[in-house]
């Protein structure tokens, strides 16, 4: 009956801790992306509105291939202890594998046609995952991490099917973009990539030089449906609610 401030984790208490990508930023072009969760039950439109699938992809299935690839996260199907779909492993990286699944591709098929050939797990310090991966005789670094911890390692970036010299102004068009869906409450999730030269040994100094910026994407872990009548019941007895996070 004291009590005047309730103080309150954010992740899996507040909200669901089920990453959902929202969207989409590759190319120069907005995808959208509709469902909840990690149901792979949803769709990616593209910027005319059109659904997008393997048979109309093209080259641009990449793009959603490269947020899978430089992830370790999986999603699995309900089971008799899940009435839904969920995630095995960090629920940021699990939410690339619903991503791929409403791309239309099979998770294990993809896996098996690039084969992992070295990780360089993420940390606080880098801010940033790498795994090398062999597909058609060559090796591919792909990396996925914050915006401003990919940008500073990339010369190019990739426009429209081609690789593009990345200038400063359009790095700070970049790092605009994403602080603007950062303040609409959205993390922002950079990828980028390299062809790996033959021969060229494989550290985390080669994995992660001279990259390729492709993208990014907003996720959003959504509320509990739960939390709106418990913050007013909260408010209406005169407690101040503060909500703890480690997010950006």
């Amino acid at each position: 009956g004291a009590a005047t401030v309730i103080a309150s984790d954010k992740t899996g208490t507040i909200t669901r801790n089920q990453m959902t990508i929202t969207s989409a930023f590759f190319e120069g072009v907005n995808y959208r992306i509709t469902g909840q969760g990690y149901n792979p039950a949803g769709e990616i439109f593209d910027e005319g509105g059109q659904v997008m699938s393997p048979h109309t992809l093209g080259e641009r299935k990449i793009l959603f291939l490269a947020g899978f690839l430089s992830s370790t996260g999986t999603v699995n199907p309900p089971d008799d202890f899940h009435q839904d779909y969920y995630a095995l492993g960090d629920p940021t990286e699990a939410a690339f594998a619903t991503l791929l699944m409403k791309a239309g591709f099979d998770a294990a098929a993809v896996t098996a046609e690039y084969p992992r050939q070295r990780l360089f797990a993420f940390d606080s310090e880098r801010k940033r995952i790498s795994i090398v991966r062999e597909h058609n005789g060559r090796r591919i670094s792909f990396v996925k991490g914050s915006i401003e911890s990919l940008l500073p390692l990339c010369s190019r970036q990739r426009l429209r099917g081609t690789e593009q010299e990345l200038t400063g102004r359009e790095r700070d068009e970049l790092l605009a973009v994403s602080r603007a869906y950062s303040a609409q409450s959205l993390r922002v999730i950079a990828l980028a990539y390299r062809d790996m030269e033959e021969g060229e040994d494989i550290s985390q100094q080669t994995a992660e030089r001279d990259l390729v910026f492709s993208g990014f994407v907003t996720m959003v872990d959504p509320p509990r449906a739960e939390v709106k009548e418990a913050m007013k019941a909260a408010h209406s007895a005169g407690i101040r609610t503060v909500m703890i996070t480690g997010d950006h």
